[in-house]
């Protein structure tokens, strides 16, 4: 069809049939220009060849995104969470524009106003997840969000609680004689998460070879074996034999679940159990503040100051990367440095004291035998 020229701009009709109903069609394409008009006509042309064009919908994309909130596969504080962000933030910069208008640009340009926020990266998910979802189903031809610089606000490094060995010992000793002792014991001594240690079996744990295996944890790289010194060996076969006596004074009481920590009664341990009855002994003694999680970081804190090497503190953990260890421990490593740069030295004072004692050696030798 020849194009027509009107205020100033050209625009033209290109005829095609609806995939969904068969029934022949027309879509109007404008430019200001005859070759940006001839530019559109033959990407349209083969959008609609190749089945990748899609009609352009006139839902605003916060339409959109009250759909996307609905529709999503997303835990029920994370939707609130995100209804939130998208009535507080999105809706009112991107809300009124429509679905198939909305840019790179505008989405490039949201992100940059939050950037400094702490729901920058709430921003990002919630648009980027909409977007997606638009796409697989067939309202957009690509995700204009995706390949973008999120905002992300900088943030000072966090340096985790940590108890000195001194700090450590003095918590234990003093709970040696709790029931909850083996749990403490078994968490300073692997650095263990607490979900972790509430859901260990005694499937999981080989006493006969000293170490125990990590089944449920919050990340792929969780799933872990963990050696164990032999001082927390014996504490876990004392635990196991009373934890055996408690079964046979409660026989049809007992609630088998083949926990290695239980509240008594076989049943899981409540995590709010460990946590207070940490806090009261820590209040008692003086202590610095701290959590159950403060035990898995004074372990890693403590191997890391005595010299043990980065990735063998990160399978211990369970991190994804030892990368991951030395981000969350850099606090420990200036010291470690210090003392590197102390041995390099003294080995190197060593080897000059070590010339000079040979050369002056060899002078002797030469002047006596003159």
């Amino acid at each position: 069809m020849k194009p027509e020229r009107r205020s100033g701009s050209y625009s033209t009709r290109v005829s095609y049939v609806d995939p969904l109903t068969g029934r022949r069609r027309q879509k109007r394409v404008t430019a200001k220009t005859k070759r940006e008009l001839d530019v559109k006509v033959a990407q349209l042309k083969a959008a609609l060849a190749s089945g990748s064009y899609t009609e352009p919908t006139k839902i605003p994309f916060a339409s959109y995104l009250e759909h996307y909130l609905e529709t999503a596969d997303l835990a029920p504080r994370t939707r609130a969470a995100y209804g939130l962000v998208v009535r507080a933030l999105v809706a009112p910069r991107l809300g009124a524009i429509p679905l198939s208008k909305l840019t790179g640009w505008h989405v490039q340009e949201l992100y940059n106003a939050v950037r400094e926020t702490s729901y920058a990266q709430q921003v990002q998910a919630v648009v980027s997840g909409a977007l997606r979802l638009a796409v697989r189903e067939g309202l957009l031809a690509r995700n204009v969000a995706e390949g973008l610089t999120p905002g992300r606000r900088q943030r000072e490094p966090r340096v985790p609680a940590v108890w000195t060995a001194a700090d450590l010992r003095a918590f234990l000793d003093a709970v040696r004689e709790h029931w909850l002792f083996p749990l403490f014991r078994t968490a300073a001594h692997t650095g263990l998460r607490l979900s972790e240690l509430a859901a260990l079996r005694w499937d999981d744990v080989s006493l006969d070879l000293a170490r125990l295996f990590v089944g449920k944890s919050k990340s792929a790289a969780g799933r872990r074996r963990v050696a164990l010194d032999s001082a927390t060996v014996a504490v876990l076969e004392a635990h196991r034999a009373d934890q055996e006596r408690r079964r046979a004074a409660l026989g049809s009481e007992w609630q088998e679940h083949g926990l290695v920590f239980d509240r008594g009664d076989g049943r899981p341990v409540s995590p709010r159990t460990v946590e207070a009855t940490m806090a009261r002994y820590v209040r008692r003694l003086g202590l610095p503040p701290a959590t159950p999680h403060t035990l898995r970081h004074t372990h890693a804190t403590l191997l890391l100051s005595d010299g043990v090497p980065p990735h063998v503190v990160q399978q211990r953990l369970g991190h994804a990367s030892a990368r991951t260890t030395l981000d969350v421990y850099a606090h420990v490593l200036p010291v470690s440095e210090r003392e590197a740069a102390e041995r390099f030295a003294a080995r190197l004072a060593a080897s000059e004291r070590d010339q000079i004692v040979t050369i002056a050696a060899e002078r002797g030798a030469r002047v006596a035998s003159e």
